[in-house]
């Protein structure tokens, strides 16, 4: 879990981007924070337990622990997965997301 997690969020500032209609430092500043260690929201609890809230195992892929409808949760986080959300690695955008995020753009998996 440990080494997916480096490899698939890893420094926050170099490796995670989404390619969205504004700059990319505020996006990044938006959804995850910049701190460059950990994924970071914009709530008020501590780093580690508010990545354990989001994403539980990475092992289990992403997964969103929260009291509201997936369908909202995404929208706040993420916007629409399927358009927003992209990771710069060496593979098809397409591919990536569904390993990472699944594609149907409902909720978080």
């Amino acid at each position: 879990a440990a080494e997916w997690q480096e490899y698939v969020f890893g420094c926050v500032c170099r490796r995670v981007r989404a390619r969205v209609r504004k700059p990319a430092a505020d996006w990044q500043e938006y959804v995850f924070g910049c701190d460059c260690r950990r994924v970071r929201a914009r709530v008020r609890r501590p780093a580690a337990e508010w990545q354990e809230y989001i994403f539980g195992c990475v092992c289990r892929r992403v997964r969103a622990r929260m009291r509201k409808p997936a369908a909202e949760w995404q929208e706040y986080i993420f916007g629409c997965v399927c358009r927003r959300v992209r990771a710069r690695v060496r593979r098809p955008a397409a591919e990536w997301q569904e390993y990472v995020f699944g594609c149907d753009c409902r909720r978080v998996r």
